[in-house]
């Protein structure tokens, strides 16, 4: 009988320990931790009771309730455009509204191929830098001004979407009366110096002369006649005529007054710059021609000397889409959606990563060859990489002029003292030291890098 209360006695403890054990549900599927009274703290962009839900980015709203004086357009998820796609955390946006959190508005039709899209804070700025007005841009700081776009339309085209071709402009030849420009520039400068000039025509092409070389300051008609041949120089005869008369742009030595416009042809000389022993002063006239004649844009001296410029990456410019990782021959080797494609929508540059079968790492490394290849579309020549390879194309130079010498050397040696032989040209052994620079192909070993090749971009369906 006592046995029998034992096992009782046993099977209650049993049956209370199982009760008083419980659980987080789902064990807070691996994305948060279990606390008190069973419920789950979750990691962040995770949640629901279990941890099991992404949780989408936050945005300004573009519409919403407004809660304070001036703010009716607080953070909301998808920017109260789109609906959240709890298994991605990505937005579905409306028609219309994209990127991350459906910050933006699109450009109508896309500018029709014929524009760039940009946000209504950037078509503020002006490209011409006017005389006597704000020489940079114009402030806008509304909620939506890195929210709504507009397009800048291609030299050529005009209209909201880009659309419609720009009809040709130019002096009526059967009305007198015309105001032909002139333009001053004047250089102060104590020796020779480098300068490019940029010309807006009426077209909206931006053109930039080659590199000019100035004479010295008391020799006004060197540069003058430097700053005309580049000028002529412009390409699809922009500052000169070949239709109706053959008129160009002439450029000379001249007094350079400082203009304030009232209107259209009248204004007022309001200082004028003194031709010394330290300045140079040149007179750009502009031939009465099509294009050419009566109000230009002003003339843009830029003697800054070139620097590479830092490129960032702005998180609501991007296009982010996960993939299933592919192998060799174009196969699914992956069940799960690690591989990231981005794309950088301003420029339309993409890269696609599977480094790692982590989808965090992988979204990380695309990041940063993306920023190599946008450093490469900004800088040229002058990017990180491009110096990278300059420097090691540098060192091997130096090691072949190196290895040759040294073989001139000792061929020199055999010869003075009469030994015979055959001597090793020295060409043939200048490649043999050159192997921590440079791959089998002739590139710079990046080994410790990312591989800036990507693939193309993902076909419909596989996103």
């Amino acid at each position: 009988m006592a046995g029998r209360w034992v096992k009782v006695l046993l099977g209650l403890s049993a049956l209370a320990a199982i009760t008083v054990d419980g659980a987080c549900p789902n064990k807070c599927s691996g994305h948060g931790s279990c606390g008190a009274n069973d419920v789950c703290t979750c990691e962040q962009n995770w949640i629901n009771a279990d941890c099991s839900a992404r949780q989408c980015p936050f945005t300004r709203a573009w519409q919403d309730t407004a809660s304070y004086d001036n703010d009716a357009h607080y953070y909301a998820e998808c920017g109260n455009r789109g609906i959240c796609d709890r298994s991605t955390g990505i937005c579905q946006c409306d028609e219309t509204f994209v990127g991350a959190g459906c910050t933006r508005l699109k450009c109508p039709s896309d500018c029709s191929g014929h524009g760039k899209c940009m946000y209504i804070e950037d078509l503020a700025v002006s490209p011409d830098k006017r005389v006597g007005g704000n020489p940079d841009f114009t402030t806008f700081t509304s909620w939506d001004r890195e929210k709504i776009q507009g397009c800048r339309c291609d030299p050529g085209w005009e209209g909201h979407a880009c659309s419609r071709r720009v009809c040709p402009k130019g002096d009526d030849p059967l009305t007198t009366g015309q105001f032909d420009m002139h333009q001053g520039i004047s250089l102060t400068h104590a020796a020779v110096i480098k300068f490019v000039i940029r010309y807006a025509d009426p077209y909206g092409n931006v053109w930039t002369t080659s590199e000019i070389t100035s004479g010295l300051p008391t020799d006004d008609a060197t540069t003058c006649a430097n700053i005309e041949t580049a000028l002529r120089r412009i390409p699809n005869f922009a500052l000169s005529s070949r239709v109706l008369n053959s008129n160009e742009l002439v450029v000379a030595p001249g007094g350079v007054a400082v203009y304030t416009r009232k209107g259209p042809t009248t204004g007022t000389v309001a200082a004028t710059v003194a031709d010394d022993s330290s300045t140079t002063n040149c007179i750009v006239s502009f031939p009465a021609a099509p294009g050419t004649t009566g109000l230009q844009h002003l003339l843009e001296v830029d003697v800054t000397p070139y620097t590479a410029a830092v490129v960032e990456i702005d998180e609501n410019d991007l296009e982010e889409k996960f993939v299933k990782g592919g192998g060799n021959g174009g196969q699914k080797i992956n069940k799960v959606r690690n591989s990231v494609f981005l794309k950088h929508i301003p420029t339309g540059l993409f890269v696609q990563c599977q480094k790692t079968r982590s989808l965090d790492d992988n979204r990380r490394v695309a990041r940063k060859l993306l920023h190599t290849k946008l450093d490469d579309f900004v800088n040229g020549t002058a990017s990180t990489r491009n110096a990278k390879i300059q420097l090691a194309q540098k060192k091997k130079a130096k090691k072949k002029a190196k290895s040759r010498q040294k073989h001139l050397s000792a061929a020199a040696k055999r010869f003075s003292s009469g030994s015979e032989g055959r001597v090793t040209p020295p060409h043939l052994d200048d490649e043999a030291d050159d192997s921590d620079d440079f791959d089998d192909e002739g590139d710079v070993d990046t080994s410790d890098e990312d591989d800036y090749q990507t693939g193309k971009e993902p076909r419909d369906g596989s996103i």
